[in-house]
């Protein structure tokens, strides 16, 4: 029969309407140039600020391609949430793209943080949330070593006295022993086997974790093996991984050594023996350590970042750091340390650590979501696959939501009385530097937490005043040290003994 060429044309006319529709229903975004996308006009360790300067441009939901991925940017917390929170996205936008550590580090995504959202990841994420923000905020054997801890790293400070001293020297290797603590439930010494594996998984992943670095192992997964600066740093990274199995893991499932207290590893323990009495034998050793490497940097480089900062912005402001003191002083007094339970008496405390986290926003770029099909979002077609990137920074940063965003100004997060603003209020709902729904942080009150007892600790005992010896620098926003997670630039301060200054 021959073909006829009215309906071939109507074929071909109907086509390209539908190409051209598909099109026009994509979200707004720059011109993509072929093959490469964006990778020219991206640094990767300053994402958040290109991807603000679009925002302005294009919208709060824009769309460009990187290497050939579609790329999506949210940068409205409303939108955040309805994508990710409401029930009919809530099993379709949680995934994450399967990268080069989730592969060539985590045994293809045997973890939390990296795994696709399915029932085994869901079950790992509520036994780690109900260990690291319930059971450890209620130990008082956990809390007792941290006491311990914070006890030496003060003392140690107190050896440095009237010098000029880079105090992150001091609060690296001590948030480092809390964040182990809390895995595997003892104190550690630096120069212990355990200790000194934990540091160098550290070290390597947050070397190998740099979006630079990502992005060439990505698409390049033979470099792990090649010599140079990224191979030495993935093989620093597998032997450590290795070590960590064995001290973290293997000795405790052993018995070997003496717990305190209950750690993080012993929970996934007696939750993996449930598994087992129910026939649900998943739960291995090879997830169990995912998790430990999971928690090894996310951990503790978010909280040592905000630490930096905090710090900083304290020699910037002695008024803040007075009116913080005078809190201390006030509920805790100078006979005892500051423990958990005092947080609820010191509002201006707490709002400070609040306006930290809005003003520092540790990871400007929250991890990566992939949709596993296609979705029609607020008008727009967002494709299978695509890489959906949170802009905290821009969210945090955005005039529309925070009156001088740059300042800051831990009076927005108090009431006219000198009270916390309610979590239902207004200005609230814009604040979410831990993220929202499924994939939020697992550890933010762990993090709170900790930044509080050092905050308090510190103050408490010592007067933050300007290095003699150097300039120190602003606390600028636009002048972090770039990274997934971001810290203040290197400083030095002077210690003087706050309780005879007075």
């Amino acid at each position: 029969m021959a073909k006829c060429p009215l309906a071939a044309t109507a074929r071909r006319v109907y086509t390209l309407s539908s190409v051209s529709l598909t099109s026009a229903r994509l979200p707004p975004g720059p011109r993509d140039i072929p093959i490469i996308g964006q990778a020219m006009n991206l640094n990767p360790d300053k994402a958040h600020l290109q991807f603000t300067e679009w925002r302005k441009q294009y919208g709060d939901l824009f769309i460009f391609k990187l290497l050939g991925k579609n790329c999506v940017v949210l940068n409205h917390p409303e939108t955040v949430r309805n994508l990710f929170a409401r029930p009919e996205f809530l099993e379709v936008t949680n995934d994450r793209p399967c990268g080069f550590m989730a592969k060539y580090v985590l045994n293809d995504s045997q973890d939390v943080l990296f795994r696709q959202y399915d029932d085994r990841q869901k079950c790992l994420k509520e036994s780690a949330v109900n260990f690291i923000e319930n059971h450890t905020a209620k130990d008082e054997q956990f809390y007792e070593q941290v006491s311990v801890e914070i006890q030496q790293f003060t003392a140690g400070l107190r050896t440095h006295m009237h010098k000029d001293i880079d105090l992150m020297e001091f609060v690296d290797p001590s948030v480092s022993r809390q964040v182990a603590l809390m895995l595997c439930g003892k104190l550690l010494s630096d120069t212990d086997p355990a200790m000194t594996s934990f540091l160098g998984f550290e070290h390597a992943a947050n070397e190998l974790g740099k979006v630079k670095n990502q992005m060439a192992l990505s698409a390049c997964p033979f470099l792990r093996h090649a010599p140079g600066k990224l191979g030495g740093s993935f093989r620093k990274l597998a032997e450590n991984r290795d070590k960590l199995l064995k001290f973290f893991i293997t000795d405790t499932r052993q018995g070997t050594g003496k717990l305190r207290c209950k750690g993080l590893v012993d929970a996934l323990m007696e939750r993996a023996l449930k598994e087992k009495q129910t026939n649900e034998d998943w739960l291995s050793e090879t997830f169990i350590h995912g998790v430990v490497m999971d928690m090894t940097p996310a951990a503790v480089k978010p909280i040592q970042g905000s630490l930096s900062v905090l710090l900083l912005l304290l020699v910037n402001y002695p008024h803040i750091q007075q009116k913080i003191r005078a809190e201390v002083i006030s509920v805790v007094g100078n006979e005892r340390q500051p423990k958990l339970a005092d947080l609820l008496n010191m509002p201006y405390t707490h709002a400070c650590l609040q306006e930290l986290m809005r003003y520092h926003t540790p990871l400007p770029l929250s991890a990566r979501h992939r949709n596993r099909i296609e979705i029609e979002f607020e008008g727009f077609i967002i494709p299978k696959n695509t890489d959906i990137f949170t802009n905290l920074w821009s969210i945090h940063h955005d005039q529309r939501f925070w009156k001088d965003p740059e300042c800051f100004q831990p009076e927005r997060f108090l009431t006219e009385k000198g009270t916390l603003l309610p979590d239902e209020h207004p200005l609230r709902r814009n604040y979410i530097p831990y993220g929202v729904g499924p994939r939020a942080c697992a550890g933010k009150t762990f993090g709170r937490n900790s930044l509080f007892l050092y905050l308090t600790n510190i103050v408490q005992n010592f007067l933050l005043l300007p290095s003699t010896s150097e300039e120190v620098p602003v606390c600028d926003i636009n002048y972090f040290q770039p990274g997934i997670v971001t810290r203040a630039p290197s400083f030095k301060v002077r210690l003087m003994d706050a309780a005879r200054r007075e």
